[in-house]
């Protein structure tokens, strides 16, 4: 006699890695006490200072959040794609993944390795994707590289290993000048460096050096 089996059942011994990830992601903004006509009111005259209580004076608000985001995309190097009217935006995502390179695959790929603690797989797809930026000359997929063996080689407790991964990282984004990315990387060395045995401190007194300043 055959008992009825579930599809968890089945998947729950044959899935050997599951991978979620953000497909996109929407802000939407909700302030329950300006659903109200007299607490709109009250916010336009006591909150903006404006006399009449128009809500075109909400505009300069919305206006200054898109400048703002524009700003931050600006000066840290995110790319921002302006969709047009009637455009479907999956058709113009694939598109963009498509000139994705092996470097950034592997990258990611080796990243989700990581989180599901499946570290010497993670570590195979790393460095494969670290000789294809070196190969290629890309400094910053090497950078993003190393800096994603050292989180590996931290959860390992190789610290020593991880440190040089920091310091490598640390280099390549101030070559790169990503102010935001040196100081992100070197919390990463710091951190590290702090975790080291007296012996590797001194062995790796010079890379530290350089990297801490």
């Amino acid at each position: 006699m055959t008992l009825p089996r579930t599809v968890a059942d089945v998947l729950s011994r044959h899935v050997v890695f599951e991978l979620e990830s953000i497909d996109r992601l929407f802000l939407n903004v909700y302030q329950p006490l300006l659903q109200h006509p007299r607490a709109l009111v009250g916010f336009i005259h006591d909150r903006l200072g404006q006399p009449i209580a128009s809500t075109a004076a909400l505009a300069p608000m919305s206006e200054a959040f898109v400048s703002a985001i524009g700003t931050f995309a600006r000066e840290h190097h995110v790319p921002v794609v302006h969709f047009t009217k009637g455009q479907r935006k999956d058709d113009l995502m694939h598109e963009y993944l498509a000139r994705f390179d092996q470097n950034l695959i592997q990258r990611h790929v080796g990243q989700a390795y990581a989180m599901a603690a499946r570290y010497e797989e993670a570590l195979v797809q790393l460095c494969s994707a670290l000789s294809i930026a070196e190969r290629t000359e890309d400094v910053c997929g090497q950078a993003h590289t190393h800096r994603a063996i050292w989180r590996v080689r931290a959860q390992q407790d190789r610290h020593d290993l991880a440190l040089e991964h920091a310091s490598c990282a640390l280099s390549l984004y101030r070559r790169l000048g990503n102010p935001v990315w040196q100081d992100i990387c070197g919390w990463s060395f710091r951190s590290t460096w702090a975790l080291q045995p007296a012996s590797t401190s001194s062995r790796v007194g010079g890379t530290a050096t350089f990297a801490a300043r």
